[in-house]
């Protein structure tokens, strides 16, 4: 039998409702994770959470799995202000995984203010609010691990992408400063940068063109339970990982 060696962890996932996010809330559930499933919305939350208990129906972890849900929107000061708050009845969490992201191609002639509001505010403003509210008490017991997703983006220049790369960046740098501010008090923060991944921050055509180009959610969210298991190792700290299709990115 597969080892389950997230029994008795909680992992809190953003943007769990599709692409990499709910491929890493299947697979933490399937190793026996507790999971705290966040998006924008509770109906957006609705899909994965009957995936998880479908997969989990006949196994010992069904029922345990899914400890709740934390709808939140960044853009609404008041789910901010109230986050921490709302997160206490989950008890300690040993693990946060920030995936929730936006993208959007076009030349930097065309982007607008608006642009750069939305793509900042979930890029870079959502996960340092998250990290605001689970790191004091993570702080407080000396443990726990906090993985970003973040894109190849950060450190390699496409053209088309001007602010998702820019917002990427500013993610990276603040996870790295993060890094250096905690990891001898014990926690683990990890940047995952995975290259093109079919998912929905990609137009329906380009996905369909550039399909065999890319790696898919569950190969990346592979990954990233690989990243969980280092973590539970208290003599070394995978810092960052990157992870492209095969043949490179386009």
């Amino acid at each position: 039998m597969e080892e389950k060696f997230l029994t008795n962890k909680t992992v809190l996932i953003s943007g769990a409702s599709r692409g990499i996010g709910a491929e890493i809330a299947m697979l933490a559930a399937e190793h026996g994770a507790k999971l705290i499933l966040c998006a924008r919305s509770e109906d957006s939350l609705e899909s994965i959470k009957s995936r998880v208990g479908t997969a989990l129906v006949g196994t010992a972890l069904v029922g345990t799995a899914l400890v709740g849900t934390l709808p939140v929107d960044f853009s609404i000061q008041n789910d901010i202000d109230l986050l921490r708050e709302r997160l206490l009845p989950f008890g300690a969490i040993d693990f946060v995984v920030n995936n929730a992201g936006i993208a959007r191609f076009k030349p930097m002639k065309v982007f607008t203010a608006d642009d750069y509001n939305d793509i900042f505010n979930v890029n870079v403003f959502g996960p340092f609010s998250l990290i605001k509210a689970v790191l004091p008490e993570m702080l407080e017991r000396e443990s726990g691990a906090i993985i970003n997703i973040n894109s190849v983006a950060s450190i390699k220049t496409f053209p088309y992408n001007s602010l998702y790369a820019a917002s990427k960046s500013a993610f990276l740098t603040m996870s790295r400063v993060l890094r250096a501010e905690t990891s001898k008090k014990g926690i683990k923060v990890i940047d995952v940068l995975p290259g093109a991944t079919e998912t929905e921050i990609w137009s329906p055509e380009n996905r369909e063109k550039l399909r065999a180009s890319m790696m898919q959610p569950l190969d990346v969210a592979s990954v990233v339970l690989d990243a969980m298991r280092s973590a539970l190792n208290p003599r070394l700290h995978v810092e960052e990982i990157i992870v492209r299709p095969q043949c490179g990115d386009f």
